[in-house]
């Protein structure tokens, strides 16, 4: 887990998701994430993901069509990084996304 525990990882994301996408989708929850955004390739490799391969679900094409793809968030306290958690699974754009709590993330990184 991120050593602050303010960190998620988020996967199966639309490939065409904007941060503002995000940080709406969050917000819609009652969370407001200091930072949000969405990498392609070179993550989903990093963590041991083939391209082009789901790691939570596979995609309901919809608005997102195109390879799914990671990425993370960033909240103000470890206890909105485990409400973000629990939204794991909602659909974005046609995409039953994962969250999950960072494990590589380091105190003060984005």
């Amino acid at each position: 887990f991120s050593k602050d525990g303010t960190k998620v990882q988020l996967s199966n994301l639309p490939s065409n998701i904007s941060a503002r996408d995000l940080r709406e989708f969050f917000q819609q929850a009652g969370l407001f994430p200091v930072y949000a955004d969405q990498s392609r390739g070179k993550d989903m490799q990093m963590l041991g993901i083939p391209w082009g391969q789901p790691m939570f679900a596979e995609p309901m094409w919809g608005r997102g069509t195109g390879t799914p793809c990671v990425g993370e968030a960033r909240f103000g306290t470890p206890e909105e990084a485990h409400s973000a958690v629990t939204l794991s699974g909602s659909v974005i754009f046609g995409h039953q996304i994962g969250i999950q709590l960072h494990s590589f993330s380091k105190d003060g990184t984005k």
